[in-house]
């Protein structure tokens, strides 16, 4: 096979004004213009306003390229365009050769009847996204998009792009991925492979696109080769004591195993292992786990977005950096939200090699979508067969997910309207009998959250998935999560605010606080920066300074966060998995996000590398006891020593305990208890230390007041830099200590702990440098400076709790 790239620079001229720029694809129009100063930068201040007239128009990419005759003498020489987003009709030498409907189908022509030896013409026309579903809207409105532009349904490009309740609203056009002309006679180009583990060996049947004789080959995880025979079309190969793929607390590898298929020029890396789905009836109701090679899998991760509003900003850096964070924090799931893009192969392949399950949503969220039009239910089918086939193979696919949300916020409209039956016949009927024309054996569930039928035990913690919003949108209190006992809790959160190099991208100095004209701008969701005030102060007083309200919402976040997932945990069996709300942003804001747009990590990310940890501790408050949890999610059993003690502020031990214990491979056990009654709760905290063969393996603290309330001494932090080192000490407790290195998006090997007195602590920033001391700044809870009073905390709580739509937000959860 030959291959012309058609990358590089393009002439792009919108319809409205005739104005045009040059830029090298991939591209979009909003950046096109934008790189060369042509618009602001959208993503600063409130400039999103001024720049929507970009969308609102059609606009031409245009170049010319020279073709030899060697590629026009081959027997197929085709167009390939990985993304072409979205309303696009494609000319050669100023012939239609066709239209793209749908940013989520590669788009492929013959060509060869249009082209001509030497120079050509391409040009690519787009039509404006917002005008086309604003004319779809007025002919047959669909219901109310709640995040963004109505009628955004109508077409097949991330909903996101026209707003989101964390996203900023920027529906750009472009070309994405590699854009090419393949030329090439009779050749496979791709193949299908199915595993049948039986005996201890897996038989791989593998079948290819065209009717194919000759000879394939396949390499084992070792570089082993071995070949094999295709006839017809079809092979088969049996593997003998196959090593099989696992997620990375499994295996306990870095890496995970990988066979290479090679047939023709077609290649796919594969990972040899069964998965399942289990949701049959037990004690509790309908369970909902995931069984991986016969083992039971506790998931724990987070929702996924796109991490660019500029498309052409999400490259494989942008992916690498995704996955290398979830494998810092220790991670085995990840779930593909069904608002922005399916997982590209770069990222699924990433995820192969570092055992990380993938939970897909297909491209439907939160909104009622038109599947009785023909041709738009012909152009879904399109994009189901395309991006089954294309992901299928990747042992790290875990699930397909019909859509997010679409049942649970629908419940209002009547079973018997036409988009209603719609939805139930294709999430229920057609989408399942698609997916299995190809894929036989992934799980699929009709939507998320899902109960146990159409429209039936939908919230239910008994059966199914949760996405569980009484913290945050119900307005319940930080430990409201710990009263229940989901089946398998899919999203939950609790917003922060972004770190200071985040907010410098997108605000001026003057801009930076709360409630700021440009913070407001940036914050999507409503009473977004007022609720997150509402909850700090849950635990805190209000700081003085802004930097430390940053610093404040960040603990909050971490604090909800990580008691719910250690909670569900410690429940293991009856909760399956915990997957927040979210991991990643797509532009400068306050949200959900556990990893803000500049990259640095939010204190939940660190404490997600503790309550994540395969083998951990974790600290349940009873009336009068502290209990220690040891929590096992490897396959190795073993014995520890669990040492507990009670502490004042000053380090010393006022009470301890020490048990000797077996875990079990992948349960959780109460490890040891301690009493907390008649211990002054202001002045103590409970320290405690899981040991191995007399070597410590985990450490964990944990206090009985809310922080506002305790007895903290201003902490005189001493720190020293040695390289990409730093060492941390403290005369008295520090709580939640968290360093910043201003300018630095790498993570340290660990931040937001707390400081026993008198011992030190040593982190490492993870990037081979020299720490510049003057760009260190430590923060502790101890040193944030308040001068309200708690009269004033009260009556902010109460104020906020009184409004309206608080209100009735706190009605809907509590019966929910």
């Amino acid at each position: 096979m030959k291959a012309l790239s058609l990358d590089g620079v393009w002439k792009i001229t919108l319809d409205s004004t005739g104005e045009s720029v040059e830029a090298a694809t991939p591209v979009t129009d909003f950046n096109a213009f934008f790189k060369i100063g042509k618009i602001q930068d959208p993503f600063y201040g409130t400039n999103e306003k001024d720049v929507q007239f970009i969308g609102e128009t059609g606009k031409t990419f245009e170049r010319t390229f020279t073709i030899g005759a060697d590629m026009c003498k081959s027997k197929n020489v085709v167009l390939s365009c990985d993304m072409l987003d979205t309303l696009a009709r494609i000319y050669i030498n100023g012939k239609l050769i066709g239209k793209s409907e749908n940013a989520y189908i590669r788009f492929e022509k013959d060509i060869k009847n249009v082209l001509q030896e030497g120079e050509n013409e391409i040009r690519i026309h787009f039509d404006s996204p917002v005008a086309y579903i604003k004319t779809r809207q007025k002919e047959k409105p669909l219901p109310k998009n709640n995040n963004g532009t109505d009628g955004a349904p109508y077409i097949r490009k991330p909903a996101c792009h026209f707003g989101w309740d964390w996203g900023i609203n920027l529906p750009v056009s472009g070309i994405l991925g590699k854009t090419q002309i393949l030329a090439f006679d009779e050749e496979v180009r791709d193949f299908t492979v199915f595993q049948i583990h039986e005996n201890g060996c897996v038989t791989l049947e593998i079948k290819t696109d065209i009717p194919y004789d000759g000879k394939a080959a396949i390499t084992a995880p070792n570089g082993k080769q071995s070949a094999f025979e295709i006839k017809n079309g079809t092979g088969e190969i049996r593997i003998e004591n196959p090593e099989l793929w696992w997620t990375r607390e499994l295996s306990g590898k870095e890496k995970q195993p990988l066979y290479t298929i090679r047939i023709g020029s077609a290649e796919k890396r594969i990972g040899l292992r069964t998965l399942k789905l289990d949701r049959r009836a037990d004690k509790y109701g309908r369970n909902f786990r995931f069984i991986l090679n016969g083992v039971p899998v506790f998931a724990k991760g987070a929702n996924v977005i796109p991490p660019d509003a500029m498309a052409d900003r999400i490259d494989e850096k942008a992916e690498q950096k995704i996955i290398a964070d979830c494998v810092a924090a220790n991670f085995n799931m990840i779930r593909i939200w069904g608002g922005g893009y399916y997982g590209s192969d770069h990222l699924y392949d990433l995820c192969d090699e570092n055992g990380i399950l993938v939970w897909q949503d297909f491209m439907f969220a939160c909104l009622m979508y038109p599947f009785y039009e023909e041709k738009y239910l012909s152009n879904v089918l399109g994009e189901i067969k395309y991006n089954v086939c294309r992901i299928m193979h990747h042992p790290s696919l875990a699930l397909w997910c019909g859509n997010n949300e679409i049942e649970f916020m629908f419940t209002y409209l009547p079973e018997q309207s036409e988009i209603v039956k719609w939805y139930r016949k294709f999430f229920y009927d057609i989408l399942p009998a698609e997916i299995r024309k190809y894929d036989r054996k992934t799980p699929y569930i009709e939507t998320s959250p899902i109960g146990d039928g159409f429209r039936k035990n939908i919230t239910a913690d008994k059966c199914g998935d949760t996405h569980m919003w009484h913290v945050w949108h119900g307005g319940k209190n930080l430990k409201y999560y710990t009263k229940r006992y989901t089946r398998f809790m899919s999203e939950y959160g609790m917003e922060s605010l972004p770190s200071t190099d985040c907010i410098e991208q997108f605000a001026d100095k003057d801009e930076m606080h709360l409630f700021s004209k440009t913070m407001l701008h940036h914050q999507k969701c409503l009473s977004g920066n007022a609720k997150m005030k509402y909850y700090l102060l849950e635990r805190y007083n209000e700081p003085d300074k802004f930097e430390d309200l940053i610093y404040l919402t960040g603990l909050i976040q971490s604090q909800c966060v990580g008691n719910a997932a250690e909670h569900f945990r410690r429940n293991k069996g009856r909760c399956n998995g915990s997957l927040w709300w979210q991991l990643n942003d797509c532009w400068g804001c306050p949200s959900w996000s556990s990893v803000d747009y500049f990259g640095k990590w939010k204190p939940l990310m660190y404490a997600a590398k503790r309550f994540f940890s395969p083998i951990a501790l974790s600290v349940r408050e009873t009336h009068s006891d502290a209990e220690i949890y040891l929590l096992n999610d490897t396959m190795e059993s073993g014995d520890y020593t669990v040492k507990a003690r009670i502490m004042d502020l000053d380090g010393k031990t006022l009470s301890e305990t020490n048990e000797n214990v077996h875990s079990k491979a992948g349960e959780p056990l109460k490890a040891a208890s301690i009493t907390v009654a008649g211990f002054d709760k202001k002045n103590c905290f409970l320290y405690a230390e899981l040991f191995k063969d007399g070597k410590k393996q985990f450490e964990t603290t944990a206090v009985f007041v809310p922080e506002r309330t305790l007895n903290l001494k201003r902490a005189k932090i001493k720190a020293y830099v040695s390289g990409n080192k730093l060492t941390l000490e403290s005369s008295t407790y520090a709580r939640s200590v968290f360093v910043d290195i201003k300018g630095e998006s790498a993570p340290l090997s660990d931040n937001a702990f707390d400081l026993i007195p008198g011992e030190q602590k040593t982190i490492r920033l993870d990037k081979e440098c020299r720490i510049d001391p003057k760009s260190i700044s430590v923060k502790c809870v101890n040193n944030v400076k308040s001068s309200h009073t708690d009269a004033e905390r009260i009556a902010y709580r109460l104020q906020f709790a009184a409004q309206p739509e608080n209100i009735a937000n706190m009605f809907y959860y509590t019966f929910s």
